[in-house]
């Protein structure tokens, strides 16, 4: 997994989404986002968009319920740098978790010198109207699934 922080893979891997403009409603301009990057030890690793009004309008586009940031425990827990992550954490060697909001899981399972193969898990709430659930599995299925764009 230690090309997860590429950089360069998006504008390639992910123009095929962006052209085909598979994300229903209105998109802003996302390259207008600002982006963080911490690194931590032993290859763990944090990054992606950062939390600001445009991420959470971005967020509120996506079916994201983002006003658990509003809440003072979090603040007091995350700090002033982790109050501006919207990222996607990656614990070394292999599991790469999506941004707060998606419930997936990513363990990249090396099979070889020249291969990999990527096991998803997507974690539904139960207690979530089915509404939001079947928001949960269409966006699990058509981002990062096997329907996936991402």
């Amino acid at each position: 997994a230690d090309n997860v922080w590429d950089f360069y893979h998006p504008a390639i891997s992910h123009a095929s989404q962006i052209m085909a403009n598979w994300r229903p409603g209105p998109q802003p301009d996302r390259y207008k986002q600002a982006h963080i990057v911490l690194l931590g030890e032993y290859g763990h690793a944090l990054s992606g968009p950062e939390v600001d009004e445009f991420g959470r309008s971005l967020q509120a586009l996506n079916g994201v319920d983002p006003t658990w940031r509003d809440r003072p425990e979090v603040s007091a827990i995350l700090g002033p740098v982790g109050m501006r992550v919207q990222s996607h954490p990656h614990i070394f060697p292999d599991m790469w978790l999506t941004f707060p909001g998606a419930g997936q899981v990513s363990m990249r399972m090396p099979k070889g010198p020249t291969t990999t193969e990527i096991w998803w898990f997507t974690f539904i709430n139960e207690d979530d109207d089915s509404a939001h659930q079947a928001t949960q599995v269409q966006r699990a299925q058509h981002v990062f699934g096997p329907a996936g764009m991402l």
